[in-house]
């Protein structure tokens, strides 16, 4: 899966609200960024990131049933196919978003 499926994914998930940040550190770390770099890069340090992204990865891991660190996260999701409960999460979250412009 792409990190695009991911986010699309987590948005999907009625009781989760990415921050832009959040939706960023996944971004970048799916990039292979450190920390440091992302630091550097967002104005914020990189103990704050990190306690950030851990809530994400443990939030990952719960969605897909697998141990996601920083060091797997990309490699563990590219090679994990979306399932049919995902494929639906996601068609719902669309038809949610459609239905919200219109209305």
């Amino acid at each position: 899966m792409t990190i695009d499926q991911v986010l699309d994914i987590l948005k999907s998930v009625e009781k989760i609200k990415l921050t832009p940040l959040q939706e960023w550190i996944l971004h970048q770390a799916w990039e292979g960024k450190t920390y440091t770099d992302m630091a550097i890069e967002a104005h914020y340090g990189p103990e704050y990131l990190r306690k950030t992204a851990y809530k994400l990865w443990r939030l990952l891991g719960d969605i897909f049933g697998k141990a996601i660190t920083k060091t797997n996260f990309r490699n563990t999701l590219e090679t994990t196919p979306i399932t049919p409960y995902h494929q639906e999460l996601i068609e719902q979250y669309y038809r949610r978003q459609c239905l919200g412009k219109i209305a």
